[in-house]
């Protein structure tokens, strides 16, 4: 990866519109299973899905290794 695309991955402008958009995906997960009448476990495991999945595409569709494909994730 090239310097200037490492140093945009951690630009605060960027961290600042990941998190942004986690929250857009786990929001809409939250939202789609309240209104589905789903108990509270499922409310959360629908919307942790659905914020690490829209994190995946995004980061596929900018051309970079998803973060929970990574070897090191759980170290």
């Amino acid at each position: 990866m090239s310097a200037a695309l490492e140093s945009a991955d951690t630009h605060p402008l960027t961290l600042f519109s990941d998190a942004i958009g986690l929250a857009a995906f786990t929001t809409t997960g939250t939202i789609v299973a309240t209104q589905a009448d789903i108990p509270v476990f499922g409310v959360v495991t629908i919307a942790t899905i659905n914020a690490v999945g829209g994190g995946a595409v995004a980061d596929i569709l900018l051309d970079r290794s998803p973060f929970i494909l990574f070897d090191d994730f759980y170290r």
